[in-house]
């Protein structure tokens, strides 16, 4: 299977100045096999990546017209991961053939709150769905306060600004409802080797998955989808 790293060699000399101050600047695109560490052979990604399925939440390209993929699992109290979130929504608008698949990965270590702020948006997806989802994520990284302890009360007084019913929006959260499904993209994000966050899976147009780690500047992701489109 051809490379990215191989597609690249076929690139000008300025291209290539681009891409190597890509590199520099860390926002580093893995190929599609990875050194395992334990035993020094070498893991097929799309082996250990969970693949998309419906019950994803999905933004841009339909599954039959999207020749690319970006896979990101990702903490909403995350300062990188709030970085990065408006740089793939710019992509999937740019590009109409590019699809993104948000997965959670909250780090109750470094963020307390997270894992209730993506069992909030998994609860208003139950009333609305994927508009919903991605209508409260989108406002809980743009306007939430990952320092503060009372961010989480004002979620339902939104929810009903949104027309949705505070009431089922408030039982369900309190009531961890939807505390399985967030533990399901967890476990499925560290299977994948995810440890951190932003990370993101790119598929590729001829099935290659790439693995991002860290919010990538949006010159960098378009350099790529030039590169692979």
């Amino acid at each position: 299977m051809t490379t990215l790293m191989q597609k690249w060699k076929t690139v000008t000399p300025g291209q290539a100045i681009i891409i190597i101050g890509i590199i520099i600047g860390a926002s580093i695109l893995i190929p599609s096999l990875v050194k395992n560490n334990n035993s020094g052979s070498e893991t097929d990604l799309s082996k250990i990546v969970e693949p998309v399925t419906k019950n994803d939440h999905r933004m841009g390209a339909s599954e039959k017209k999207a020749k690319v993929t970006f896979i990101e699992y990702s903490d909403i109290d995350c300062p990188f991961c709030k970085q990065f979130h408006p740089v793939l929504g710019e992509i999937v608008e740019k590009y109409d053939d590019v699809a993104w698949v948000y997965r959670h990965f909250p780090i109750p270590s470094l963020h307390p709150r997270a894992t209730k702020k993506a069992e909030a948006a998994e609860c208003i997806a139950l009333q609305g769905g994927d508009d919903a989802f991605w209508a409260l994520l989108d406002d809980m990284f743009e306007f939430g306060d990952s320092k503060n302890s009372s961010d989480l009360d004002r979620l339902p007084a939104l929810v009903a600004d949104m027309g949705y019913d505070a009431d089922k929006f408030t039982a369900c959260l309190d009531n961890d409802d939807m505390s399985d499904r967030v533990q399901k993209d967890i476990a499925g994000g560290a299977k994948a080797g995810v440890k951190g966050t932003p990370h993101t899976f790119v598929i590729l147009p001829d099935g290659e998955i790439l693995s991002q780690s860290g919010a990538v500047p949006i010159e960098s992701i378009e350099q790529l989808l030039e590169q692979v489109l």
